[in-house]
């Protein structure tokens, strides 16, 4: 499991602006996970994920998170494995 979290000077945007902004950080985490598993030196393959939004902490405080899980291997098409 891999955790993202908006960095603090973000908050007060994305308190204001909800919608745009977790759909930029959800573009943005999957991206990054998707091309560090297709690096040749790394995984080299299309790994599978799940995410899931959190936006507050324990204290309830406004802290918007991403929780992935990531599989523990990818698929490479060229090699078929």
């Amino acid at each position: 499991m891999v955790t993202f979290t908006l960095p603090a000077q973000l908050r007060q945007l994305a308190w204001y602006n909800q919608k745009k902004i977790y759909q930029i950080f959800f573009a943005t985490v999957t991206r990054t996970l998707k091309d560090f598993g297709l690096n040749p030196y790394k995984l080299d393959g299309d790994a599978g994920l799940t995410a899931v939004l959190h936006t507050n902490n324990r204290r309830l405080d406004y802290h918007p998170h991403i929780h992935v899980v990531i599989s523990g291997g990818g698929i490479n098409q060229q090699r078929k494995q």
